[in-house]
Parts: C-alpha cells; structure tokens; sequence
C-alpha cells in the first residue's frame, strides 16, 4: 500500500514564520529603524542616519551595486548581459548562450533547443541548479532542466527561452545557501525575469533565415499604469532543423507584472511563463552513415521517428516589503507544471533494411525482441501480425506538478547583512511507458504497458547566512548553514520489468559554507572558501530497488560533496579591464552510476567516489574609441578534469578511470565594435576531445569525440524614425557556425550486448548545427 509523506516540522515552521511575516509586516517594523520615504516609485530612498552598512531597498538594483556584489562574492561568477541576450540569433536557446561562460559547454543538436546537452565544470544535466528568479527549474524528481533522455522530462522539456529573461548570472561550486538551489553541485545559474519598463512602448520582430527557420513576436510594455508595470510578450519559432526527423516549433508567452504599494516600501511582482514545443525529436545516426551520405543526413521519418510535445508552466507571485530601513521581509508563492508525451515509431521492415538494418539491430525502438523476456498483457502477434507490427509504436509520458514557497528575511545591521530564508515545495509526478501496433492505442496498465508509476516528492530546506563586513568593508566573511530535507514516495502499479508495490524514503543534510574576500589593494580581490552540499537520489533509483533488489545497492544513499575554491578578481575600471583567475576542487561520496541490465532498463547505484577539479581564467578589455568606433575584447579559459575515484560496488573496474562528456579545456574569444547606429559581435569558442560513454555498458569507452571550434557573427543597424510613433527600426544579420565546422553536437558508443562480430561497435551522432544565416527586422514604438 503507497505510503503518504508526512508533515516534517521544518515546514510547519517555514510556513508559519512566513505567513505571520507576510500577513503582519507593521507588526515588525516596530523593530526596525523608521525611516522617511523620498520617493514613491518602486527604488525607494529613504532619509535615514547613515551606518556602516548601507540599507536594504525593494527597487531594482543598480548595475554598479551587482558588481560592487560580484566583486565581493567568496566564489568565481560570471555574467550574460540584457544586450547580449537581445542580439542573440535564433539558433542560440536559453542554455547554449551560456556557452560564452567559462567551464560550461553547450550542445543542442535540434531547432529550438531540443535535446539539449549541458556540462557545467564537468558535471551534467541534474548535477547542478538552474534558477528562475530564485525558483528553482529543476525537476524536483530527475533533477533535469531539459533533455530528459529516455524517462522523466521530454527531450525537448524548454522551461524558458532568451524571451523571458534580462540577464544571467552563474555561481560556481557549491556558492552560499542565498543563491545556491537543490542539486547546487557543479554551480548555480541564475536566470533574472525580463522586466517592464517604466515608459510605454511597443516592438515587432520577424525574422527567416536557413532551414526554414522563420521566427516572428511582439512585446507591449503599458509603462507606468494606475502604479503599476506590466509586460506582455509573445514569441514563435519553428523550423525544419538541420537534417531530416528535426522539424520543430515552439511558442512562448511571458508575463511580468511590479505593482509598488505602500508609498513604494512595499513590491508585488508576478512573473508567468507558459512554453509549448512540439515536433520530431532528433535521433543519433551512426557515424558510417553520415560518411556514406552527408552530414546533414537523418533517418527517413517512415522508417523511424519520434515526435515530442511539451508544455512547461512557470508562474512566481511575490512580495517583498521593507521594515524600517533595515531590514526587508518577502516571501513567494510558485507553481511549476511540465507534461511531456513522446510517440515513437518504428516501421517493422526496416530490420531488414540493406542499408540501415546492421545499425537498427544493435538499437532499434520497441524491437519486440528486446523484450521478449517480458510480458504484455495482450499478444502483438495475434493482433497486429507479428511481434514488431504489434509494438511498432511506443508511447511515453511524464506529468509532474510541484507548488511551493519561499519565505526570506534580509537585515541590514551595522557591520554585517544576515539572511534567513528557507524553501517548501511538494510535487506529484505520474509517467508510463505503453505499446502497441497503432498510434492511436489504449493506455491500460497491465495490459498493453510496460511501466505506470506514481512519484510525490516533499523538499524543504531552511538556512541563515551572515556577510560580516569589516576594515571600511575590505574583508568579507560570509558564513552560512542550510538544513535540507526530501521525503519520496514510490509507487509502481503495473510493470512488466518485475514486482509492483510501493517503496519510500526520507533523506536530511546539514550543509555548511564559508567564504572569505579580502581587497588587500585598491580593485583587487582575494577569495577563498569552502562548503558540502548534497544531491538527494532520483525516483529512478527508487524504481530499481523496488524491480530489481538483487541487482543494486541495497541502502539508496544520496551523494555527497565537498567543494574548494580560491580565486583573485582585478577591476579597473578607469582602464576599461577586468580580470578573474579562480581554481577548484570537488571531492564525491556515494557517486551514482548508471549501468545497463542486459534485455532490461537502466540501474543507478552507489559506486564510490570522484574528483572534479580545474581553473578558469576571464579577462575583459574596453579599448574605447580606435580608429572608427569603440572596440571591446573578451576572452576565457577553462581546464576541468574529473575522474572516478575509489569503488564501493559495481561490475566494472572504474578507479581513476576519466568521467565522460568532461572536455578538457576550452576557450572562448570575442569582439564587439560600435560605430554610431552600427554594431558588430564576432565570438569564438573551442572545445577539446571528450570521452564517450558505452550506449550498453557502464563506465567510460575507448572512443572520443574529436575537438571543435565554432565562430558566430553578428551585424546590427538600428535606425532612428521618431515619426508615426515607430522609434526606431532595427535589422540585424546574424551567422552561426561562420567556418562551417562539422561537429559532433552529442555522442556515444555503441556497443552492442552482448558484443558480436556480425554486429561491430560504432559511433552513433548527433550533429552540431553547420552554417546557417538568418536576417530579421525589429520596429519599436513608443
């Protein structure tokens, strides 16, 4: 019988202190220091004594006070500006535009960022945060943002595109329990929500460019309305990807809405995404036969497809409010809903396919074969013909719902800021896998299915930071403790892998970090600090202990990590220079790896532990006026190395043995050139060689996927009109992949099980995006 989460008393007191805060906040203020208020707009000024400290305001912050913050931060952090985001090309999605950041690689080998694949200092998809405005946008069950691969989140799961966001900003490592999220391991990446404007203004853009790919939208800003702010955008790509079976379109709506009360000392603000995807899921093509026809080359959809939708909502209502001058009380409320659905098809004679049928045997979707040791309640054969006609579709879906709350309060002392916040979330998911002989097929657990489960997850964390400012606020220590807590509960009601039932396990962390930043002279900075953070375990895992006990870890233990970084930041900003030098290290406890049960799913297990280590490098140079305009270079590097290290359990010898899809070193490049209403950006990156992972066994091959260098370009014209309200018309060329390299956009080995000399190992591909160009035109009103 499926056991119910209970209550945990963390969150009876998150809930009551925020509440209690939220419903009474003149209550509190007659703690604070009254202030007098100066202005009525949402940057609130007070007249107040000055301390050493300055105080807390519920306004935008400024651009210098970020990197006055940055500059003091006990981590390295690196940051995307609103310009870069606006100037991105089509072919550029919310995740590869992180590519411009050191120790991050980027892959998307669809349209529109389907299957997206991203490394961050080694550590993949799950294994580290990606946050919303503060909410997190992993799946509180994976852990994934997108990609889900087989199960969990679809491959083409999109929480967000560059049309929602104003800037973003990556905390690496473990970071401090204010800006670190769960699954914090390899960093944070912070995602601000696009803005309104103060002054009412309207844009249209609409854009084609190469493989179809037409993009069109608009956004309205009311400006400053009855006291409030709100902006409405819509925005519509689709394309027919880059080789056949990658057709894609996506649509997306954003909402942002600030209403100031109170005189301005108190802010409301609402922030919707909602995010519909659907089309042909790109699928790897063996190597061989990207070298017998063209790169571009992709199976024929009659033979083999898979075709995915996906809607993700994201909705964030939250206030915040001063007390006094010195202290700020807020807190929010969000809700988060993903529905994937993936229909697969595999045409039954394509086995027997001369040119593709040696490939489909080592994989093909829903080959009966592949199951024959499992069974379905109805017979394939008698129905449909044969086994492979009666299973030739496949139907996959993941639901998952989570509503949560945040509650923080900020106080401004004289010598130091102390923070206290804290998370409660619940999430319910529901997936199965189901087959049949047509598209249109019934649902039935027991009968046609291969799994049904059920998941609800309970995550909770609590936490209390201090930055203790001292000598005129040269040296900052910022200590800081967050308690974490998940309570998940399994239930699987038809399988065809093993036993049905219901299993359920609750997990508790106590994660403590401390960092200390010192300015020894005038625009330098030195850091050093320290931190353990937890990745609690998948439903997967869970799954596989209930199906197949004998085969994994008996005690699903989570994953542990302790993380180290010390690093020297130099701004000049008289010279127009900033530079950052940082280096790391991350020691693993209980690392999960997954392995591959011959004729059966995949099995996740505690092997023992790993090392994540490397340094990255970030320089910057305003060059200002040369020649004919102003110039800007840019430039980093990053050397990242991971490796397993001691083994608890597991059938494979994997000691010292090199953690997959890690590139060694990259380096990004840059230029940026204005000259009046004309703009140029030129960028560079380069990605060294990374081992492949066995597609049928655990641990690392012998194969790699070669280096690649990539170079983008970008040319700007915004013309200024000034009549019939049209403000100025901007067009804009943009050219992806300016060399046109061939690249291996994702990769593995495919070795098949057990091995066979009628089948030899390959490499199955997923190809990078070749040279595409694309022009669009952008008119503002005002």
């Amino acid at each position: 019988m499926m056991s119910h989460p209970k209550p945990h008393p963390l969150i009876i007191a998150l809930v009551a202190t925020g509440a209690l805060g939220l419903t009474a906040p003149d209550a509190l203020a007659q703690t604070g220091v009254t202030g007098t208020t100066a202005s009525t707009t949402s940057n609130v000024k007070t007249k107040v004594k000055k301390t050493r400290y300055p105080e807390i305001n519920v306004g935008e912050v400024s651009k210098k006070a970020k990197e006055i913050a940055l500059m003091k931060a006990p981590y390295s952090t690196f940051t995307i500006s609103h310009e870069e985001i606006r100037n991105a090309s089509p072919f550029t999605n919310a995740q590869s535009i992180l590519n411009r950041s050191p120790s991050i690689n980027v892959v998307s080998p669809g349209p529109n960022g389907v299957r997206t694949s991203i490394e961050f200092r080694g550590f993949q998809n799950g294994s580290f945060a990606e946050t919303f405005g503060g909410i997190s946008l992993n799946d509180p069950l994976t852990g994934d943002i997108t990609n889900g691969g087989g199960e969990g989140i679809g491959r083409n799961a999109i929480p967000i595109t560059l049309n929602d966001i104003q800037s973003v900003t990556t905390h690496n490592g473990i970071g401090n329990p204010s800006t670190n999220s769960y699954n914090s391991l390899g960093g944070t990446i912070a995602f601000e929500p696009r803005q309104p404007k103060k002054h009412f203004g309207v844009s249209i853009n609409a854009g084609y460019g190469s493989f179809n790919t037409f993009k069109w939208g608009a956004s309205v800003n009311t400006g400053t309305l009855f006291g409030t702010r709100t902006l409405l955008s819509y925005a519509r790509n689709t394309s027919h990807g880059w080789y056949r079976g990658s057709e894609d379109q996506n649509s997306n709506f954003y909402l942002a809405n600030v209403i100031p009360i109170n005189g301005g000392r108190t802010k409301f603000h609402t922030y919707v995404i909602v995010n519909r995807n659907e089309g042909y899921t790109p699928r790897s093509i063996p190597l061989p036969l990207l070298q017998q026809f063209s790169y571009n080359y992709g199976y024929p959809t009659s033979l083999v497809h898979s075709y995915d939708t996906n809607t993700d909502l994201t909705a964030i209502l939250g206030v915040k409010s001063l007390i006094g001058s010195h202290a700020m009380l807020g807190g929010k409320v969000y809700a988060r809903i993903n529905q994937s659905s993936r229909t697969s098809y595999a045409n039954p004679q394509a086995l027997s396919n001369p040119i593709f049928g040696k490939y489909l045997q080592v994989y093909f979707p829903n080959k009966y074969s592949t199951y024959s040791s499992y069974k379905l309640g109805y017979n394939p054969q008698q129905s449909f013909g044969s086994a492979e006609a009666g299973t030739a579709y496949e139907n996959y879906f993941w639901r998952t719902s989570t509503i949560g709350f945040t509650p923080y309060l900020k106080l401004s002392l004289p010598y130091n800021r102390v923070t206290i916040g804290g998370d409660v979330n619940y999430n319910v998911a529901h997936d199965g896998l189901y087959e049949y002989g047509s598209a249109n097929m019934p649902q039935i657990p027991g009968y046609n299915d291969r799994f049904d489960e059920r998941y609800y997850r309970l995550m909770s964390s609590a936490y209390i930071q201090d930055d203790v400012h001292f000598w005129h606020g040269r040296v900052n220590i910022t200590p800081g403790l967050k308690y974490l807590y998940q309570f998940t509960s399994t239930t699987s009601l038809a399988s065809s892998y093993g036993p049905t039932g219901a299993i359920s396990q609750g997990d508790a962390f106590t994660s403590p970090t401390v960092g200390i930043n010192v300015e020894p002279i005038k625009d330098l900075n030195a850091y050093v600090s320290w931190g353990r953070n937890i990745q609690f375990p998948t439903p997967g895992i869970y799954y596989n202990a209930l199906n197949y006990p004998t085969n994994i870890v008996t005690q699903i233990q989570p994953e542990y990590v302790t993380d180290y970084e010390a690093g020297i930041r130099y701004a000049a900003p008289h010279m127009g220079f900033h530079g950052a030098l940082d280096a790391y290290r991350e020691d693993f406890r209980n690392k999960f790896q997954t392995y591959h049960v011959p004729g059966g799913p995949y099995i996740e297990e505690n092997i023992g532990t790993a090392t994540y280590q490397g340094i990255e490098l970030a320089l910057h140079q305003n060059m200002g006026h040369m020649v004919m305009g102003r110039w800007s270079l840019y430039g980093n590097y990053s050397y990242n190395v991971a490796n397993y290290g001691a083994q608890d359990s597991g059938s494979n010898s994997l000691i010292g043995v090199q953690i997959t899809k890690v590139p060694k070193d990259q380096f990004n490049l840059g230029v940026n050139w204005r000259y009046r209403h004309f703009r140029l950006n030129l960028h560079g990156k380069y990605v060294s060689a990374q081992q492949l992972y066995y597609s049928y066994a655990s641990g690392t091959s012998e194969a790699e996927a070669p280096a690649y260098f990539v170079m983008d370009l970008g040319l700007f014209d915004t013309i200024p009109v000034h009549h019939m309200q049209i403000k100025d018309v901007k067009l804009g060329l943009q050219v992806n992949n300016l060399l046109n390299r061939h690249y291996f956009a994702d990769a593995y080995y495919n070795q098949p099980y057990p091995p066979s000399t009628q089948f030899p190992p390959f490499l199955s591909i997923l190809q990078g995006v070749p040279r595409a160009i694309f022009g669009s035109v952008t008119v503002r009103f005002s």
